[in-house]
C-alpha cells in the first residue's frame, strides 16, 4: 500500500522533483487560452501584492480607525484613491478569472488522469480568490462590512455542533469588533497571500510535470513542442489576456473607483445587509427555504454541489472528448454564475433595497464630507451620529422608520410575512395633500390601513371645495413661524366645516354640533401637526385626547428626550415638504 501510494503521488504531483527541478522541464502541450487566464491571475496577484503594500503602511486595523485611514488615504493623498480602487477591482477580476480558468481546465478535459491535482490545485485556487476578495472587504469597515459580518455570523452560528465554535473563532471574540478586524487582516495580508503563492507554484510544477496535452514524448519532441507553443503562439496569449485584465483594473481604478459606504455603525438598521456579490447566490439561495431548512440552502446544497466538483476526476473516468462528468462540472460552475448574475439584478431592481442603497450613499456623502473637518476621538461614528444635518434622520430611521414606513413600501416582508411598518406614512405629514389623502380614504394602505384604528369613514359627502377648505384649515393648525401662511378666506371656511361636522367625532374646544363629550373619542386636531402637537403624539400616542384605547404605538419617552427630541420633531415636520401618499379611492358604499 505505501508502494502504491508512492508511486501514485510520484505520478501525478511529482513530489521527488517538486523542489529540485521544479522549473528545469519545459511545459508541454498546445496553445491555451484557458492557460492564458492563469498566467494572467499571476500578473494580477502580483499587481494586488505591490498595492496592498502602499496601502498596508497607512491602514489602521482598529475599528476606531479603519475607516478614518481608508478616508485619509484618498482624500488626502495624491494617487491614493486610485491605488486603492486598483487594489479592489484586481481583487474582483481575480475571482472571474479563477472561476473562467476552471471552466476552462474541464473545457479542456484536464481533469482527467494524470491531472487529478491540477484540477484540485484549480479549485482551491477559486476558492481562495474568493477568501481573499472577502477579506479584504472586511477592511474598510463600514456599513456594507459590518453588515456582510453581522449576517455570516448568523448563518455560521446555524451550522449544528460547530456553529458556535466557528463563529468564535472568526470573529476572534464574543462580538464583532477590533479582534475580528485584526484576525481578518493577518489573513488578509499574511496567511492568504502565502497559499495564493503556494498553489500557484504548485500549478506552475503540475503543468511542468504533467504537461499540457501530451501524456509521454521523446526529449527532442518535448523540445520541440515546447517551443512551438511558448512563443509566439502561448506568449502572444498570455500577453493579450493579461494586458487586457490589468487595462480593465485601471480603467475600473479610476471610474467607478472603489466603494467606500459610511462608518460601520450597528444603528442603522435599515442598510440592505447582503454579501459581496460572488457570494449572493449562497444569499438568494436561503430565500427559498423557511429559516427551519435554511441550513439546506447554506451548508447541504453548497456542499454537495462543492464535493461533486472535488470528485470529479473519478466521476469522469472515460477518455471520450464530452461526457457526464465532465457536463456536470461545467453546469455547475455555470449555474453558479448565471444565479450570481439573477441575484445581481434582483437586488438592483428591488425597490426596498434600491431605498436603503440611497439612504447608505446619502450617509456615505455625508459622512466623507464631514471627514474633511477631522475625525472626533470617539470614532468615525459621530461624524454622523451628532452632525445636526445628519442626525435628525438617523434618529428618525433608528425610532421611528420601521413602523412609519414609505406610502410604496410592500405590505409583506421579504419571507412573505406581514411587514412590521403599520404605523402611517409620514411623507407630506402636517400638509394640505395629507389632509385630503385622510379625507379620501384613510383605511388606505400607506396611512391607517395597517393599523386598528377605523373609527373615520371616507367623507364621500364632501365637494372638492370643501375638502379643500378643511385641508387649508388643518394646515393652519400646524403654522409655527416662518412658515408659509395659509389662505386666510379658505380658513374661516374650513374652520366652519370643521366645527360644524368634524367635531361630532373629533375632540376640542368649539364644537358645534352639540355632540356628548364622551361620544367624542377621535383625536384632539387642535395645533394638529405643530411641533407641540408632535411632541405629544411621540411622548404620549395613548393620551384620551389623542388616540386613547385604539393607539399601537409605544411612548418614546424614555428614549427620546431633550435635544433627540427635538431633533426628531424637527424631521418630522420637514416631512410636509414630501409628497403626500397617493391613496385608492375608497370601497363603494354598501346601500
Amino acid at each position: 500500500m505505501p508502494t502504491a501510494l508512492t508511486n501514485w503521488l510520484k505520478s501525478r504531483l511529482g513530489f521527488v522533483s517538486l523542489l529540485r527541478e521544479a522549473f528545469d522541464r519545459p511545459i508541454v502541450g498546445p496553445p491555451r487560452w484557458s492557460s492564458a487566464l492563469g498566467h494572467a491571475l499571476v500578473w494580477l496577484f502580483v499587481l494586488e501584492a505591490l498595492t496592498g503594500f502602499a496601502m498596508a503602511n497607512l491602514y489602521a486595523p482598529t475599528t476606531r480607525d479603519a475607516w478614518g485611514s481608508i478616508v485619509f488615504m484618498e482624500q488626502k493623498l495624491a494617487w491614493g484613491g486610485f491605488v486603492r480602487g486598483l487594489h479592489y477591482w484586481a481583487a474582483q477580476l481575480m475571482v472571474v478569472l479563477a472561476w473562467a480558468h476552471c471552466l476552462g481546465v474541464l473545457v479542456v478535459a484536464h481533469h482527467r488522469r494524470p491531472r487529478e491535482a491540477l484540477w484540485w490545485v484549480s479549485l482551491g485556487t477559486l476558492g481562495l480568490m474568493i477568501g481573499a476578495a472577502h477579506t479584504g472587504a472586511l477592511l474598510p469597515w463600514d456599513e456594507r462590512a459590518y453588515w456582510i459580518t453581522v449576517v455570516e455570523d448568523g448563518i455560521i452560528q446555524g451550522f449544528p455542533g460547530i456553529g458556535t465554535g466557528a463563529s468564535r473563532a472568526l470573529r476572534n471574540g464574543p462580538t464583532a469588533g477590533t479582534p475580528t478586524l485584526t484576525r481578518m487582516y493577518a489573513l488578509h495580508t499574511v496567511a492568504l497571500p502565502a497559499l495564493i503563492a503556494l498553489v500557484f507554484y504548485l500549478r506552475g510544477h503540475l503543468h511542468r510535470h504533467l504537461g499540457l496535452g501530451q501524456s509521454s514524448a521523446s526529449e527532442e519532441e518535448v523540445t520541440a513542442i515546447a517551443e512551438t507553443r511558448s512563443w509566439p503562439q502561448q506568449t502572444l496569449r498570455d500577453i493579450v489576456v493579461a494586458v487586457t485584465v490589468v487595462a480593465l483594473a485601471i480603467a475600473l481604478a479610476k471610474a467607478p473607483g472603489a466603494p467606500l459606504d459610511g462608518p460601520a455603525d450597528p444603528s442603522m438598521s435599515d442598510y440592505p445587509a447582503r454579501p459581496e456579490w460572488y457570494l449572493l447566490w449562497l444569499f438568494r439561495l436561503r430565500k427559498y427555504f423557511d429559516p427551519k431548512r435554511e441550513l439546506i440552502a447554506t451548508a447541504v446544497i453548497p456542499g454537495l454541489a462543492t464535493g461533486a466538483l472535488v470528485l470529479l476526476p473519478w466521476l469522469d473516468r472515460t477518455r471520450r472528448k464530452l461526457n457526464a462528468g465532465q457536463l456536470i462540472g461545467a453546469s455547475l460552475l455555470i449555474i453558479v454564475g448565471i444565479f450570481t448574475g439573477y441575484s445581481v439584478y434582483a437586488d438592483d431592481h428591488d425597490p426596498v433595497v434600491r431605498r436603503g442603497r440611497a439612504g447608505a450613499a446619502v450617509r456615505a456623502s455625508a459622512a466623507r464630507r464631514f471627514a474633511l473637518d477631522g475625525i472626533p476621538p470617539e470614532g468615525p461614528q459621530d461624524l454622523l451620529r451628532n452632525h445636526p444635518s445628519v442626525k435628525p434622520r438617523l434618529l428618525y430611521e433608528q425610532h421611528c422608520g420601521s413602523c412609519h414606513a414609505r406610502g410604496d413600501a410592500p405590505l409583506r416582508d421579504a419571507r412573505g410575512g406581514r411587514s412590521s411598518a403599520r404605523g402611517p406614512a409620514l411623507e407630506g405629514f402636517g400638509s394640505r395633500g395629507w389632509a385630503r389623502a385622510v379625507m379620501t380614504n384613510p383605511d388606505a394602505p400607506a396611512l391607517f390601513g395597517r393599523t386598528n384604528i377605523h373609527f373615520m369613514p371616507p367623507q364621500r359627502d364632501l365637494s372638492a371645495s370643501e375638502m379643500a377648505d378643511l385641508a387649508e384649515y388643518l394646515y393652519s393648525q400646524s403654522i409655527e413661524p416662518g412658515d408659509p401662511a395659509a389662505d386666510a378666506a379658505r380658513v374661516r371656511s374650513g374652520d366652519t366645516l370643521f366645527h360644524n361636522q368634524c367635531t361630532m367625532c373629533h375632540q376640542g374646544a368649539g364644537d358645534l354640533t352639540e355632540t356628548d363629550a364622551a361620544q367624542r373619542e377621535a383625536p384632539d386636531l387642535t395645533r394638529w401637526a405643530s411641533r407641540a402637537w408632535i411632541r405629544g403624539q411621540i411622548l404620549e400616542p395613548a393620551h384620551p385626547t389623542r388616540y386613547g384605547s385604539t393607539n399601537e404605538m409605544p411612548s418614546f419617552s424614555d428614549e427620546l428626550q431633550g435635544r433627540d427630541l427635538e431633533y426628531v420633531i424637527d424631521y418630522v415636520r420637514s416631512m410636509r415638504a414630501r409628497a403626500a401618499p397617493s391613496v385608492p379611492p375608497p370601497a363603494p358604499r354598501r346601500e
